[in-house]
């Protein structure tokens, strides 16, 4: 039941879009429709600087941080050090892939 949560929690973790909130709180404006028209943080700080991309970035660092932790609690020691597979590594996957899939995005 871990493993299930840890997973679920890494795609709710994952597809939380910063780079397309922050500019939106902040300035009004869709990061989709400026410079490369990704939500990601390097296109946040080529459009808008270090005031809007350094705070992106550090949120991306931190739901990828808090999406391995979830991983960690679920299954305990990492790969190598246990002999029970760890969840971190089957929540990564669900974080790597939520670029493409953002449940909270409007569509364009």
């Amino acid at each position: 039941m871990k493993e299930a949560l840890a997973i679920l929690g890494g795609y709710v973790l994952g597809s939380l879009p910063f780079g397309y909130w922050v500019p939106n709180l902040v300035r009004g404006d869709d990061i989709r429709t400026k410079g490369s028209g990704n939500v990601g943080a390097s296109n946040v700080f080529r459009v808008y600087g270090r005031s809007l991309g350094i705070p992106v970035a550090l949120l991306d660092v931190a739901k990828g941080f808090a999406a391995a932790s979830l991983g960690l609690w679920a299954g305990g020691a990492l790969i190598g050090v246990s002999s029970r597979p760890s969840s971190s590594v089957r929540s990564a996957p669900d974080r790597v892939s939520q670029p493409c899939l953002h449940p909270h995005l409007p569509r364009v």
